[in-house]
């Protein structure tokens, strides 16, 4: 073949001038017309054409199959990464030219499919070209066959032709590169069989979505796998992908599917959806893929939040609140606000949903349009169409209280739960100025916190109600005693305070005569008239006899009253409205009422028998510590002990663990040193003993005693403790309380150890270290964290669980991380000389081997001027280390 760069035409060194012919047709009249591939194929498809062609592909076949390799081997040469148009039409024809090869065999056995054999020796000889060393030829090879697979779409294959292109292409999947890859995955789509469970292609895609290093391949993948129940886990790992494109091409695929997925995987894709960061994606997922999902679900804004909510349990309840809000705030901008309105189905007559019809989604649609609407500014006015008056609505809170349904679930108790928390959402909203409202208002808060089993959560949402009502956080705290005594001691009947009232008249009216005959006795003795005064002392014990009668039945009805309640349900009621009221952000100094709170019950309780009881007041006195110095200074000695007893093997609640963990934590965070004594300077302590005597808070408590139980609680057997200990450290280390490479290289270690851990726990470490990179304090102490770290894996016993770790791949991330955001390039020399000191130091040792790969992964800058000295070690090192190693800076 001669190819004429002036006139950019090929030519055929061949007598066949047919074949010359008939591409130069092809190839004069498709630049012309894009649509000639059709007219051409109809052209060849023409009896006489296609007689010809059967003739000439039979007599004298041999050549002629000759020139035809030829022909296409001349065009598989060329850069398969530059558009070519003439390479393209070359394809084009020979593609077609199969195609009609195909249309003119004449089947012995209409029962069987065969192949042309001149179709079937080219298409082997194409898929031969994929062993060649050049991978332009493997790429256009790979290409060829595609082109060819298009123009017989439609006609019957027979399964060994088919087998043979699947066996070649599935090899090309493992070529090294990506543009056979790509070529491989486009000609294999076909082939998939969506009901064979074994089938080797989807199987293989499923891997290659997953653990493939190019994102192209991983991307083609998941827009050409075929669609069954176990592709879909595959395609949802996809949404998480680190490539945006793969992300892009995952939410694609899921547009069409929202009912073929169940509940947990609707929230899964919809929760990776608003943790977004992409603008692409999220563009995509506002324009087109919530419209799309919501007309799978009949445009029924409730029926698309019914099918995404959960119940079971509060996480699942707060969670399904949350992507439910995500998805309405992207709605709203799609719809009308007449068709909003509607959407709410309000009575006309009062504004409200009837308590019939009051349930999870439209509870909870009604709160989310009506925040909506106040924030937007233009549609103020539109709430009084779906909402009252505070007086009514509170009303109407009273109504649903009244008429709770039974509550024999978890399910039932939870949605009561919920539709609280979002009806006194509402009310936060409304404006108070009017008495009478904001009277009922307060009624209805002490009403509901009295009288109603409530969580946490729900109760830290109706106290926030009492916040524009008293704007003080003295008068708050006060009405919460005074609530927490009514519920502790009810309020005594009419009867008993009428009688205290009959008491106190008839003691002071015996008083005021005893004390006035007590006068005359003692005038009558003194003017000598002891008649009188004898009669005055009669009088005087009657009276007394009287005051001891009225005492005896003052202490009578005493007994009569009722005594406090101390109950686990009631103590559990009164903590969790002292931990809502204290979890407000605007509490935040203690007043005469909060330390009424914290003595007269919180303190009280903190020793209680029962370990719930025991938790939340715990929970209570680490709030008070939160807002109060004072109060810290003695928390962290109360705090710490728990967690040193349960370290050392002691009994103890894990929740009150939980509990003293993250008070630890938050009072470090808040206070840090400012809780530390300032010790006396003493020069006879080791380096270690002296950290350790300047770390000691009031009272003796050490911070590394601490720090030393966090480390082994993330040791501990149950998953909680774990993730909290885990959890807490991480934050410390965030927030610069503590600076630790030992530490450091401790979460490394729970990060990179493949056995037993919590997946979110790594997670957590993961996401820290990710952060931590970017903290200028960062790569001093992670240069000695990566020696500490390294050295352990090295020298871990046989038995180890640290022995399965790549090494490798360890110490890859570790120095690609200390590279990260590194401003100074000098410190990286500085790095790489003190490897080439320890290697020096050590030739021998287990960790020379490691070392020495680290300064492989470095990237140095060449002109530096200590890439010389290090060169010079290096080169040093050689004629030191015993086992020869290469090291090679680049």
């Amino acid at each position: 073949m001669i190819y004429d760069k002036e006139t950019k035409q090929m030519y055929i060194s061949t007598n066949y001038i047919i074949l010359y012919h008939w591409y130069k047709i092809y190839y004069t009249h498709s630049i012309v017309s894009n649509n000639f591939l059709l007219d051409y194929r109809l052209k060849l498809c023409h009896s006489s054409d296609r007689d010809y062609i059967k003739q000439l592909t039979t007599r004298n076949s041999a050549n002629f199959l000759k020139e035809f390799k030829l022909f296409t081997d001349s065009i598989l040469v060329f850069e398969p990464t530059i558009n070519n148009p003439f390479i393209e039409r070359a394809m084009e024809f020979i593609a077609s030219f199969c195609y009609v090869i195909k249309q003119t065999f004449d089947e012995n056995d209409s029962n069987t499919v065969n192949e042309h054999p001149f179709l079937a020796n080219i298409i082997s000889h194409i898929l031969e070209r994929r062993n060649v060393l050049n991978y332009k030829i493997r790429a256009r090879s790979c290409h060829l066959i595609n082109k060819i697979l298009d123009h017989l779409i439609g006609t019957e294959l027979s399964i060994e032709f088919c087998n043979q292109i699947e066996e070649s292409m599935l090899e090309c999947l493992n070529d090294p590169k990506l543009e056979v890859r790509l070529e491989a995955i486009l000609a294999l789509h076909r082939f998939q069989e969506k009901f064979n469970p074994l089938d080797e292609i989807i199987n293989t895609f499923k891997i290659l979505i997953v653990g493939d290093r190019f994102s192209k391949v991983r991307r083609l993948c998941l827009e050409k796998i075929a669609l069954r129940g176990d592709v879909m886990p595959t395609i949802l790992t996809a949404i998480r992908d680190v490539d945006i494109g793969v992300r892009l091409a995952a939410f694609k695929r899921l547009t069409k599917l929202p009912r073929a997925l169940n509940i947990e995987q609707r929230r899964f894709i919809l929760m990776s959806a608003s943790h977004e960061q992409s603008e692409k994606i999220k563009s995509f997922i506002e324009s087109s893929f919530i419209p799309e999902w919501l007309s799978h679900f009949e445009n029924s804004i409730h029926l698309f939040m019914k099918a995404i909510r959960l119940d079971a349990r509060e996480d699942d309840v707060n969670e399904t609140n949350m992507l439910c809000e995500f998805i309405l705030k992207i709605i709203f901008k799609l719809k009308t606000l007449d068709e909003l309105l509607k959407a709410v189905n309000i009575s006309a007559t009062d504004k409200l949903i009837p308590l019939e019809n009051l349930n999870w989604e439209s509870c909870n649609y009604w709160r989310i349009l009506i925040e909506y609407i106040r924030k937007h500014e233009h549609f103020s006015e539109e709430v009084d169409h779906i909402l009252p008056e505070l007086t009514f609505f509170c009303q109407y809170i009273q109504r649903f209280c009244d008429n709770l349904p039974e509550m024999n679930t978890t399910t039932d108790f939870l949605q009561i739960q919920f539709l609280l928390k979002q009806l006194f959402t509402i009310t936060k909203g409304y404006d108070i100025s009017d008495p009478i409202g904001r009277s009922t208002l307060k009624n209805l808060i002490r009403y509901v916190l009295a009288n109603i089993v409530l969580t946490l959560d729900t109760v830290q949402i109706i106290i926030s109600n009492l916040e524009p009502i008293f704007p003080s956080t003295e008068l708050r705290a006060r009405f919460i005693n005074e609530l927490i005594s009514d519920i502790v001691s009810p309020e005594n009947d009419e009867e008993f305070i009428n009688k205290e009232m009959e008491y106190q008249r008839k003691m002071l009216a015996l008083k005021n005569d005893h004390k006035e005959a007590t006068k005359l006795q003692e005038v009558a003795i003194a003017e000598k008239n002891y008649l009188l005064a004898e009669t005055l002392e009669h009088r005087l014990i009657k009276i007394n006899t009287e005051m001891k009668q009225l005492t005896m039945e003052k202490q009578s009805q005493l007994s009569e009253l009722p005594s406090k309640k101390r109950d686990i349900a009631t103590l559990i009621k009164c903590l969790d409205i002292a931990a809502g009221f204290l979890m407000s952000p605007k509490v935040r100094a203690m007043t005469p009422s909060l330390e009424t709170l914290k003595t007269e019950t919180i303190f009280e309780l903190m020793i209680h028998d029962n370990e719930k009881v025991q938790s939340k007041a715990l929970h209570c006195y680490g709030l008070c510590c939160l807002i109060d110095k004072k109060t810290a200074q003695d928390g962290i000695h109360l705090f710490s002990a728990p967690i040193y007893g349960y370290r050392s093997g002691q009994e103890c609640d894990s929740q009150i663990v939980l509990v003293c963990i993250a008070a630890i934590v938050d009072l470090l965070r808040i206070y840090g040193t400012q809780l530390v004594a300032a010790p006396e300077e003493r020069t006879d302590l080791s380096e270690s003993q002296r950290e350790d005597h300047c770390r000691q808070f009031f009272g003796g408590t050490s911070l590394t005693n601490i720090i030393h139980g966090l480390v082994d609680l993330m040791n501990d057997e149950e998953i909680s403790v774990q993730e909290s200990a885990g959890r807490g450290l991480c934050s410390l280390i965030l927030s610069n309380t503590i600076q630790s490479a030992h530490l450091l290289s401790r979460l490394v270690l729970k990060w990179c150890n493949a056995f037993g851990e919590s997946q979110k726990l790594k997670q957590m470490i993961g996401v820290t270290l990710q952060q931590l990179a970017h903290e200028n304090s960062f790569h001093k102490q992670w240069e000695n964290t990566i020696f500490i770290t390294l050295k352990a894996i090295v020298y871990a016993p046989d038995d180890s669980q640290y022995c399965e770790v790549n090494i490798d791949e360890i110490a890859k991330f570790m120095v690609t991380l200390y590279q990260t955001n590194l401003e100074d390039k000098e410190d990286i020399l500085n790095f790489a000389m003190r490897i080439c000191l320890e290697i020096r130091k050590k030739p021998k040792a287990k960790q020379v081997l490691v070392l020495s790969n680290i300064l492989t992964m470095i990237k140095f800058t060449i002109d530096s001027p200590l890439i010389d000295d290090l060169v010079a070690i290096c080169d040093e090192l050689f004629d030191v280390i015993s086992s020869a190693s290469a090291i090679k800076i680049s």
